[in-house]
């Protein structure tokens, strides 16, 4: 599912993309269901190794590796476009110099080992404890990590994963042999109480038809022994577990450390915690969505976490689902109070299982080959005064003959985030395309107010 080729993110970083944050990730149920399914697909490259941490440190290592391939294309080591940065005044030198700055992360379930089994009692086992928890910390640090998510798509003993998919519900049980607790969500899950809606829509008595129908759905509905709760029918269901005593824990030791902390995956009162403990230092320890809101995010935790210095992104939208999304937040942004300009990233999560943005469809104006970058209509005056010339972009093609139109295949890959931009151009005009060109600087802001957060809560007790 590599839809990141190192010659496509270079046709993106060609086309203005100035930061980049990589995770290392993974499913640690899903990818143990996987191999007992499949096997080992080719053992002369894989160990099927599941272990999230694991898993997810060897990524890391080969963010770094493609680091050093690029140096050797470029003329040797640091000569490449591609830098792996640790810290904003870092990343502010790198792109001094013309060149990309890259942010690696961690996302995934079991962070630090932090596995929870649940027993038929209702009691559980936490796979760690807080001292490896304060390893696990150090060691994320001096690998150069500098981004988290503390939470992703199965329950930990850290708490509760935010609800977006059913399926994900099997998944859970097989990697921790329990099914979620779910309460309604508040106002129904959606509508304009919610920025992101919230939960999922589960099954009460039976799959939808055709659910199961492949060897690694079969194995987990196997898994269950045909034991499935019953969901209450008709409402959004959100995950009643919480934050738990060891979940507070980590959070605080990160914050101490002064990760960027990623709101996402986590369940929805867990959201409103970390931004809680947020605004308990000033300035605020600023939080992050970059990754679509995934269990749910409510209207007011949108407009606190903005106020608090964070960010929101949409997760792998055409360029009129961009467009769309900058007006959306703007609304949010405006009842913040907050003086900083109108930004947005993007948030491609566009490896793994991912489908990528589909053509905006019959209607739009296309996008016409080759189109033109910081010059013309929808393109503000600020790139004339900073000497940014005109970009012209051609058709991505490559010499087997093989061409990209997103106007028919949509966003098949990294490389067409040019063509993206174009898209939202079109749809959303210069308010659109200033507040994507603004994502980096806001993103290096948000950052360096993370690391004054950070040693303001090192002033703050331990807590125990």
């Amino acid at each position: 599912h590599q839809q990141m080729y190192y010659k496509w993110v270079e046709r993106a970083y060609k086309a203005g993309l100035r930061t980049m944050t990589i995770h290392g990730t993974n499913i640690e149920a899903l990818c143990n269901v996987a191999v007992q399914t499949g096997g080992n697909k080719d053992p002369d490259v894989m160990d099927e190794d599941c272990v999230d941490m694991s898993v997810g440190e060897k990524q890391i290592d080969y963010v770094h590796a493609i680091q050093d391939y690029i140096d050797a294309q470029e003329g040797g080591p640091g000569k490449g476009w591609f830098r792996i940065v640790m810290s904003p005044a870092e990343a502010r030198d790198v792109i001094a110099e013309g060149k990309l700055a890259v942010i690696t992360g961690l996302e995934f379930s079991n962070l630090f080992g932090c596995t929870v089994t649940f027993a038929p009692d209702g009691s559980e086992t936490s796979g760690c404890t807080k001292e490896q928890i304060d390893a696990g910390v150090e060691e994320a640090w001096n690998r150069g990590i500098r981004q988290i998510f503390a939470y992703h798509d199965v329950d930990s003993a850290l708490g509760g994963t935010g609800i977006f998919s059913f399926a994900l519900d099997l998944v859970g049980y097989y990697g921790t042999h329990g099914f979620w607790k779910t309460y309604d969500c508040a106002d129904g899950g959606e509508g304009p109480a919610w920025f992101y809606d919230g939960g999922t829509y589960m099954y009460s008595d039976q799959f939808p038809a055709g659910f199961g129908s492949d060897p690694i759905t079969l194995a987990l509905i196997e898994a269950t022994q045909g034991t499935f709760p019953l969901y209450p029918s008709g409402k959004r269901q959100c995950n009643a577990r919480g934050v738990t005593d060891l979940g507070m824990y980590a959070l605080d030791r990160l914050m101490r450390k002064g990760f960027v902390l990623d709101i996402d995956h986590s369940e929805v009162s867990i959201k409103q915690y970390m931004l809680d403990q947020g605004k308990l230092v000033a300035p605020n320890y600023p939080m992050l969505s970059a990754h679509g809101g995934h269990g749910g995010i409510t209207d007011a935790q949108a407009t606190q976490m903005i106020k608090q210095g964070g960010l929101i992104y949409p997760a792998l939208p055409n360029g009129k689902e961009y467009a769309d999304f900058v007006q959306k937040v703007k609304k949010n942004w405006t009842a913040s109070g907050t003086s900083r300009p109108l930004a947005v990233g993007y948030g491609a999560d566009s490896n793994g299982l991912r489908n990528l943005p589909t053509p905006r469809g019959a209607g739009s104006t296309p996008v016409v080959y080759p189109f033109t970058l910081f010059q013309g209509a929808g393109w503000g005056p600020q790139y004339g005064a900073a000497k940014i010339a005109p970009l012209k972009v051609d058709q991505l093609a490559i010499p087997d003959g093989r061409s990209w139109d997103i106007n028919e295949e949509g966003m098949s890959h990294y490389g067409l985030v040019p063509d993206v931009i174009e898209e939202a151009r079109i749809e959303g005009g210069q308010e659109t395309t200033d507040a994507i060109y603004r994502s980096a600087e806001a993103y290096l802001q948000m950052w360096e107010q993370t690391q004054s957060a950070a040693a303001e809560w090192r002033k703050k007790p331990l807590l125990p």
